[in-house]
């Protein structure tokens, strides 16, 4: 099976001497970003940029339920969790309810096993 790839656009901006950088203008709208972010450092190798939304409630106990079913353990099973749990936010897109829509509203974190 063929997977998809992912649209990428990547765009060079200068950090100035107080370590700030501005969002390129169509990235910003892209993802609707409003006050606040969430900046992740990746292997020290890359930052990963989301919009911040309050999370819609707490699934802590559904996503170690999953974690765990994946085999997750240990120290591994807390950062993934870590990870999973500071990934959750709502978009304008998702206020949706999941009876208006077909599956749950953050599939991501629950991949379905193919």
């Amino acid at each position: 099976m063929e997977e998809k790839r992912k649209e990428r656009k990547i765009k060079r901006i200068a950090v100035s001497s107080k370590r700030q950088m501005s969002i390129p203008k169509e990235f910003f709208e892209a993802l609707d970003i409003e006050e606040e972010i969430m900046i992740e450092n990746v292997d020290n190798k890359k930052l990963v940029i989301t919009p911040y939304r309050e999370p819609l409630e707490d699934v802590s106990e559904e996503i170690l339920e999953q974690l765990i079913a994946e085999g997750f353990q240990g120290e591994r099973l807390i950062e993934e969790f870590k990870y999973r749990k500071s990934s959750m936010h709502v978009t304008p897109n998702d206020k949706k309810t999941e009876s208006e829509e077909e599956g749950p509203l953050m599939p991501e974190l629950f991949p379905e096993e193919t």
